[in-house]
């Protein structure tokens, strides 16, 4: 059988069968008992023909009986394995570890019950089991599998970090964990777009502030140079730029995908058709009838009309056009892509989850006003994992459930919205990340380097964000009373969900057209001509260095100031990094045909 044919079916490279049950011992935490089954206990190696060889040097079998809560994952209990990669074709494999669910009680199905999949110094597959379900399967990692002999650790632990649940004691989970692998179909996307780039680059260089950048005006590409031009011209990160430049993308973040009623005559008229049902619609499109209320001279005008008119809507009759069907449905929510930086691709989602604060803090401190350190953010916890239990006090100083991963987790909650700890009512069970875009994404590193002036350039705004300018109670604060915070402010932050840098904005417009520093970007000749103005106003991720409490954000007119942090009127555009392996597999990138990846 042609090799590559093979390696396009899925290949099982360990079977594992884990049994949990957990149990309360006295004031010493929450225990739990392991048992990894097979069919013996020395070194074992699964093979795949030519393709690859698991090992485990330990054995398959992990019992314990003295799982502790612990701080750190690495003294959870583990199992080690390596995989070898045996293609010799140039195929990209692609590892996939599943775990097959087939029962698990309520009571584990906790944040404090975690795994993490390690290789070296990256972690590559992590997650809890709050969202699991008996007869399903959950993915633990998923990534490119390298040549030669990777080396993995998967841990499992119990969280100490949280509060653990007593209710978890005696509970049972069982399920068979695989490891599988297929050969990555597509292109590469970061390749992709940096050969884009390469392949239809200007013969001229365009300037702006002093700076040659590469142009590649026709798919509306340009190179940042990592905003120094000292930096070859084709060394820096690969941005897409322009009005409406083909940027959009489909990863996987499913709002539905299945079948779904249909009324056909919505897909011509949406919600202002002249009928809501389809007698209605039929006896409207009956010219015998109602060739006069059509609009037409005659019953023979309007039947000669509806004949041009219905294959052009799409359909081969009336009765189809007034017909309702069952049909398969997927929707999604679409992102953009902002560039290639490395290689790895940085996307933003095309559509705002809603205007929500940065952060906001008690009346005591910063006037109210929070605090802009993004490690803490208010904001920072409503978009990323890990805080589901996150509490926190209403501005009447009640301890509440607020910004706790809800947009994550596709939940619903309260949220901030304004100064002195104000909250609303947010829902994200439709505009919330989906369980499968999130099998895309990988953690990824913030500079916040703050602000202190506003009159920059794009290449400025990038080296500030790197600079070492944060704020600190060394400064002073601008006439505020309560300049009071006390908390070191971080340069660097690793998460998985960010905002744009007020750099992105930058960059996203056309220097052939816009000369004018960010600040000025309300000129006709920069809004027309960049992508990003279409979101609105919205808030960056880049902090004000001069004040305690501000924050960058762009404006409805185009230009970029700061504002105070607790404020409520500007858009939520999350910012995600997307696995380096990521391959597209079809797509245009235009808004009706998106990019689509594996």
């Amino acid at each position: 059988m042609n090799k590559l044919k093979e390696l396009s079916k899925k290949k099982w490279f360990i079977v594992l069968v884990i049994v949990l049950s957990i149990a309360l011992v006295g004031g010493l935490g929450t225990y739990a008992m392991f048992y990894w089954r097979s069919t013996e206990n020395t070194e074992v190696t699964l093979k795949i023909g030519d393709i690859a060889d698991v090992f485990f040097p330990d054995g398959q079998e992990l019992n314990t009986n003295s799982l502790a809560p612990v701080f750190n994952y690495t003294d959870g209990e583990t199992l080690t394995f390596s995989i070898e990669n045996k293609d010799t074709t140039g195929a990209n494999i692609s590892y996939t570890v599943n775990f097959n669910i087939a029962n698990i009680d309520d009571e584990l199905k906790n944040t404090s019950l975690r795994y993490k999949i390690v290789s070296g110094n990256t972690v590559v597959g992590q997650g809890d089991f709050k969202n699991a379900s008996s007869n399903s399967t959950m993915k633990l990692a998923k990534g490119r599998l390298p040549s030669g002999i990777t080396n993995y650790t998967l841990y499992l632990y119990i969280d100490s970090n949280v509060e653990n649940d007593p209710n978890m004691m005696n509970r049972n989970i069982s399920g068979v964990v695989e490891v599988t692998a297929t050969e990555s179909v597509g292109e590469n996307l970061a390749e992709y777009i940096t050969n884009l780039y390469l392949d239809n680059k200007d013969a001229d260089p365009v300037i702006n502030n002093d700076i040659p950048y590469g142009y590649a005006s026709s798919v509306n590409l340009m190179n940042d140079r990592l905003g120094d031009a000292s930096v070859d011209i084709n060394g820096g990160n690969i941005r897409y730029f322009g009005s409406n430049p083909n940027n959009y993308i489909d990863i996987n973040d499913i709002i539905f995908d299945g079948m779904k009623e249909v009324k056909n005559w919505e897909t011509v008229y949406g919600d202002y058709a002249p009928f809501s049902t389809s007698s209605e619609c039929i006896d409207y499109f009956n010219c015998k009838e109602n060739w006069q209320n059509l609009y037409m001279e005659s019953e023979a005008a309007c039947n000669s009309a509806l004949e041009e008119a219905i294959p052009q809507m799409g359909f081969e009759s009336v009765e189809q056009l007034c017909a309702v069907e069952e049909k398969h449905i997927r929707e999604v929510n679409l992102w953009r892509i902002i560039g290639v930086f490395g290689n790895k691709v940085r996307v933003v989602r095309n559509e705002s989850i809603g205007k929500y604060s940065w952060d906001t803090s008690a009346s005591d401190v910063n006037e109210g006003q929070g605090v802009n350190e993004w490690s803490q953010a208010d904001l920072m916890k409503l978009l990323n994992p890990g805080y589901t239990n996150n509490k926190d006090s209403d501005s009447s100083g009640n301890e509440i459930s607020v910004n706790n991963s809800l947009w994550w987790d596709k939940q619903s909650g309260t949220c901030y919205n304004d100064q002195i700890d104000a909250t609303t009512q947010c829902d994200f069970t439709t505009s919330g990340l989906s369980n499968t875009a999130k099998d895309y994404i990988i953690d990824q590193t913030i500079y916040l380097g703050g602000y202190n002036t506003d009159e920059i350039y794009a290449n400025q705004a990038y080296a500030i964000e790197r600079s070492n300018d944060v704020f600190n109670s060394t400064k002073e604060c601008f006439g505020q009373s309560n300049c009071n915070d006390n908390i070191t402010r971080s340069l660097l932050w690793n998460g998985k969900v960010a905002l744009p840098y007020r750099s992105d904005y930058g960059y996203a417009t056309n220097f052939s057209s816009c000369k004018s520093s960010i600040n000025y970007y309300s000129d006709t000749l920069c809004i027309q001509n960049n992508w990003m103005y279409s979101l609105g106003s919205f808030w960056t991720i880049s902090p004000e260095s001069s004040w305690p409490n501000a924050a960058i954000v762009v404006d409805g007119g185009g230009g970029s100031n700061q504002y105070p942090i607790s404020a409520n009127y500007f858009n939520i555009y999350p910012v995600l990094t997307l696995n380096p392996d990521v391959a597209k597999i079809s797509g245009t990138g235009t808004e009706e045909d998106p990019f689509k990846i594996k």
